[in-house]
């Protein structure tokens, strides 16, 4: 028989939601510990924090590039680093969030 493909229901209403997020990179001390973070649909968010802080890995995981240690990330209902494909065809307005201060 073929196997179900079960979706995961979205943890909220969230555009971006980090629960309980872990992250490190290879024998260093985590970077990310226990981290929570929902950004609505429509919000505008700065990440300002200092050098080594997490922000990069933060982003990175929201992606799809990085897959978390511990915990769960979901963006537009997705896990970014299981379903890249699926959602490549958000990343513009994804994109658009992160790169809204440069300049």
């Amino acid at each position: 028989p073929t196997p179900k493909i079960q979706r995961r229901t979205t943890m909220s209403a969230s555009a971006i939601q980090f629960e309980r997020v872990d992250y490190h990179y290879k024998r260093r001390k985590p970077v990310l510990e226990g981290f929570d973070l929902a950004v609505a649909p429509g919000q505008v968010l700065l990440l300002a924090a200092p050098n080594g802080a997490g922000k990069s890995t933060g982003i990175h995981l929201g992606a799809g590039v990085l897959k978390p240690v511990g915990g769960h990330v979901e963006v537009l209902g997705s896990d970014p680093h299981r379903e890249r494909g699926d959602l490549n065809r958000g990343q513009g307005r994804i994109g658009g969030l992160v790169l809204a201060g440069k300049g």
